[in-house]
């Protein structure tokens, strides 16, 4: 009963799709916009800075808070199912014919409910690799890189974040963004994808 509340809960949490409701309330649908992704940095781009950075911390809040809740009502264990369903339920939202965004902020949100400072670790590539490139899709697949990485490390170093469990959950949200990015992937290597620019020309 408490893995099936545990999905639900996740599920529908992370199915909220906070880049379409933001967008839409300007009367765009940012599915028609730019890449066609209902997340921050299509929104940052085609609807505006301070919306993208609302549906930011709208999409990290959707994956923290129902780590945050089934962790103290229902255990670690149920926090990381619940984790792992809000991924799933943001990338595959029913509200939308199950075409959501790629699950990074959302994930990110999940880690820093199970694995604070790994997931500290993990921001801080992705920040450095968007900084240093401009492109948000390779600070995405190097920050999901590092993290099992990290997680990893903190067997040696904060030994109360780590389990093999959460090792393998890691492993896999790894995977699902990397596969989430293929097309990315694809644009990198032939020198088409967009770059993310902060200021204005």
């Amino acid at each position: 009963m408490e893995f099936l509340l545990s999905f639900i809960i996740g599920f529908f949490s992370g199915a909220i799709p906070f880049g379409f409701i933001i967008a839409k309330i300007k009367g765009i649908d940012i599915r028609r916009k730019g890449s066609g992704n209902i997340g921050f940095a299509n929104v940052f781009r085609s609807v505006g800075k301070s919306e993208g950075i609302i549906v930011l911390i709208l999409d990290i809040s959707k994956g923290l808070l129902p780590v945050l809740l089934l962790n103290k009502y229902c255990g670690y264990y149920f926090g990381m199912i619940a984790g792992i369903s809000a991924m799933l339920g943001h990338i595959f939202t029913p509200f939308l014919k199950f075409k959501g965004g790629k699950g990074v902020a959302t994930g990110l949100g999940v880690f820093i409910g199970l694995a604070p400072f790994s997931a500290l670790f993990s921001f801080i590539v992705w920040l450095l690799v968007f900084l240093i490139s401009r492109y948000i899709s390779l600070g995405s697949i190097s920050a999901a890189v590092a993290l099992p990485l990290f997680i990893y490390l903190s067997r040696f170093i904060i030994r109360d974040e780590y389990n093999i469990f959460l090792e393998i959950l890691t492993i896999l949200v790894c995977i699902l963004v990397i596969v989430m990015h293929r097309s990315n992937i694809k644009r990198l290597i032939q020198g088409k994808e967009r770059k993310l620019t902060l200021r204005k020309k």
